[in-house]
């Protein structure tokens, strides 16, 4: 683990280019994607989570953490 931090910080990937964000962006684009296909709020989540290598069984966290701007807008566009 050592070895990849020390990889990532040589190649710049840090701050807003760290490997997470790169995660949060795929994550954010991704439900919002879904959501434009009239895909559930439960189900975009529960497909990122998969793909993030989280399980279906972290849709709820997925929810939280990476819908949390772009499932509330969806929510307040379909009230």
């Amino acid at each position: 683990m050592e070895r990849y931090h020390y990889v990532v910080r040589k190649v710049g990937m840090t701050d807003e280019r760290a490997p997470h964000s790169l995660r949060y962006a795929y994550a954010t684009e991704h439900l919002e994607r879904q959501k434009a296909a009239g895909v559930s709020r439960r189900e975009a989540a529960a497909g990122v989570s998969t793909w993030l290598g989280h399980g279906d069984g972290r849709g709820t966290w997925v929810e939280r953490v990476y819908g949390r701007e772009v499932l509330a807008v969806a929510e307040v566009r379909h009230a």
